[in-house]
């Protein structure tokens, strides 16, 4: 559901300080002496000393300095500690880093690649659940909105209903036909409609009743919180004393996992275990449920990467910090970006990025799982397959 292409440009490695020049040595009259020799063997051991210690800055990445540009399955087991305090509760530890964010063979918006360096920060395990945002909403009264707003505008910029001329609720989706045929993405021109795909949007539908008023939470303590806007997500974690990830971070955090490639590995593992929860099936008419799974479930239903995260990829779409344009990365900037000063859309539904895929997606759908996979929705929008998880900046000892 991303916006239109913008051209790609090429970006080269970061360059390497340039060397002092060797400074011309005089040659001392012709003695004979042992000195020389000695000189000869204390400057190799120097130079033999000098070089272990650059070989052993380079490969122990320090929590100040971030590591080199290398294969993010390398950085995950070569720094796996580099932590500034005691673990928050829930939370996991990302060291710093650079690496190349984006895909040239991906969708337009993934374009161009580009080298970027994150600070080390703090990471939810797992997606943010119904019951913390229970306690969240009991504590401080909060309403969603959702719970509030005559209307919610589906991912793509389009017209809004006035104030009071449909009740609140929110998107749903229930499995329906085959869409048609199109090569364009759902809510661009051309493209098919929301109700092609089965979305719908249900009065009476909220973080309380994801499905509208007929469903509940029962049995559902431990599943993402869906139907919560940007404005929600961010409500939350200034309560709990946290912020939304960067997409720079969320991109950077599941790449270092190794099972969320920009390429799109398989979502299945050699034994044909499904490793997160998407759809299988002809979609949108019929999930078969091989993964055991039929819409959003537990955060915690697929094992956690070699970083202890869980379900970066599948289950429910996960809010960013950064308003979403489609051609950000063409002057992003290179160190900690935050992302564009203002979002894609209509001027009061400007879009925010969401990252991770959803269970609505399949490896012959959307891919929406893949570490480089972008998409956005207007800041007061909610869905049934939308949530979010929680970060937090390193804190000195």
């Amino acid at each position: 559901m991303t916006g239109s292409a913008e051209s790609g440009r090429d970006v080269s490695r970061p360059d390497t300080a340039a060397q002092d020049e060797a400074r011309p040595v005089e040659t001392p009259p012709a003695r004979h002496s042992r000195r020389p020799a000695m000189v000869l063997v204390l400057s190799s051991l120097l130079i033999v000393a000098g070089g272990l210690g650059w070989w052993r800055q380079r490969a122990t990445p320090s929590a100040n300095r971030p590591a080199e540009i290398i294969p993010a399955g390398e950085l995950a087991a070569s720094s796996p500690a580099l932590q500034p305090e005691l673990p928050p509760p829930g939370m996991v530890w990302i060291p710093p880093g650079r690496f190349l964010m984006g895909n040239a063979d991906g969708e337009p918006d993934e374009r161009p690649v580009h080298a970027v360096e994150v600070s080390g920060f703090w990471l939810d395990a797992t997606e943010v659940t119904n019951a913390e945002f229970a306690r969240f909403v009991r504590a401080t009264g909060y309403v969603t909105d959702a719970e509030r707003l005559s209307s919610a505008p589906l991912s793509a910029p389009g017209p809004r209903q006035p104030a009071g001329a449909v009740p609140a609720g929110s998107l749903c989706f229930f499995p329906g036909s085959a869409p048609p045929v199109s090569p364009r993405r759902p809510g661009e021109p051309g493209g098919p409609a929301a109700g092609d795909l089965g979305w719908r949007f249900v009065p009476g539908a909220n973080w309380r009743h994801p499905e509208g008023p007929d469903s509940d939470l029962r049995g559902r303590e431990e599943h993402p919180v869906v139907q919560v806007s940007h404005s929600d997500a961010v409500a939350y974690c200034q309560w709990v004393g946290k912020r939304l990830p960067t997409e720079a971070e969320w991109e950077y955090a599941a790449r270092l996992g190794g099972e969320l490639g920009p390429e799109g590995e398989p979502p299945q593992d050699p034994h044909g275990v499904w490793r997160m929860n998407l759809w299988q099936g002809q979609f949108p008419v019929v999930d078969e449920r091989e993964d055991g799974q039929g819409g959003p479930g537990p955060v915690r239903g697929f094992p956690a990467n070699r970083w202890g995260l869980y379900g970066l990829g599948g289950n429910v779409w996960e809010w960013c910090a950064d308003w979403y344009r489609p051609g950000a990365y063409a002057s992003a900037r290179r160190v900690d970006p935050p992302g564009p000063a203002s979002g894609w859309g209509e001027p009061g539904a400007e879009h925010r990025v969401m990252r991770g895929g959803s269970y609505l997606c399949s490896p012959g759908f959307c891919q929406g799982y893949r570490a480089s996979a972008r998409m956005h929705g207007a800041s007061d929008s909610a869905t049934g397959h939308g949530g979010f998880r929680a970060a937090r900046s390193a804190r000195a000892n």
